[in-house]
């Protein structure tokens, strides 16, 4: 009876140890997952030397030549993943953060919602409206990634600001699928023309028109109209059926080359 007892409780006492080793387990594997995608990253890794990694540890102020314009720019990293990154404008004493993520995400999501690594960064005009644009080039949870920055203008500024596009990023990122470079991102979306540099405003609209019908394929409708009364017409777009952009020759005229 006493044998039969002790064996009852030994099996039992198996049975929680086996399932407490089970939860460790499951919370050690939890845990190197969470670390193994934000914190090694590395040059062994991606193959090449990083301008920042979120790991570091170390703020960096990277020097950022903006096109066509004129200024100290800036783009400033965090030291951890409690802050954001961005852009400072010593001109104007003003900053534009590039994620938007640190009044909305805690220290722990911003793990999530920030780059691990960024390998490049490029300042250039991929959607022709004069307003340069901007490129990162990096990972995020192992993956290599794109984000491509639409440049916006502001009446009230002497400068451009950012806006991230996720069609753009996303849309490039199908097309090159994989050892992504900055040069590529640009040639993809700007082809054979050097910064927007064209030959006619046919040419000039035939490219505004493919980096529309490259975000935004079926959604994406164009159509040339003669608005302001002389020999030119205007090309006019659609997209994503709500908004519209229209184009002049003049507007475009400085991007043509000699």
């Amino acid at each position: 009876m006493f044998f039969n007892e002790l064996k009852g409780k030994l099996k039992i006492n198996k049975i929680i140890f086996v399932v407490i080793i089970f939860f460790i387990l499951v919370a050690i594997i939890y845990f190197i997952k969470n670390i193994d995608n934000h914190r090694f990253i590395n040059s062994v890794f991606t193959g090449e030397d990083p301008i920042w990694t979120i790991v570091d540890g170390k703020p960096l102020e990277y020097d950022l030549a903006i096109t066509g314009y004129e200024g100290d720019f800036k783009i400033c990293f965090p030291g951890d993943c409690s802050e954001n990154i961005y852009i400072s404008y010593k001109e104007s004493e003003e900053s534009q953060y590039l994620f938007n993520g640190s009044e909305e995400y805690s220290p722990y999501e911003m793990w999530d919602y920030l780059p691990d690594y960024v390998s490049e960064i490029k300042s250039s005009d991929i959607n022709f409206d004069k307003i340069p644009d901007l490129i990162l080039i990096g990972f995020q949870d192992r993956a290599e990634k794109i984000w491509c920055f639409e440049g916006q203008f502001d009446y009230d500024k002497d400068y451009p600001t950012f806006l991230l596009s996720e069609i753009a990023s996303d849309a490039v990122m199908k097309y090159l699928k994989s050892d992504y470079k900055a040069d590529d991102v640009v040639n993809y979306f700007t082809k054979d023309y050097l910064n927007g540099k064209f030959k006619s405003y046919q040419e000039a609209y035939s490219s505004i028109v493919d980096y529309y019908v490259i975000c935004y394929k079926d959604g994406a409708k164009y159509d040339l109209h003669f608005l302001d009364g002389d020999d030119v017409p205007e090309l006019i777009i659609d997209y994503v059926g709500e908004a519209l952009e229209i184009y002049t020759s003049e507007e475009i005229k400085a991007n043509f080359s000699n």
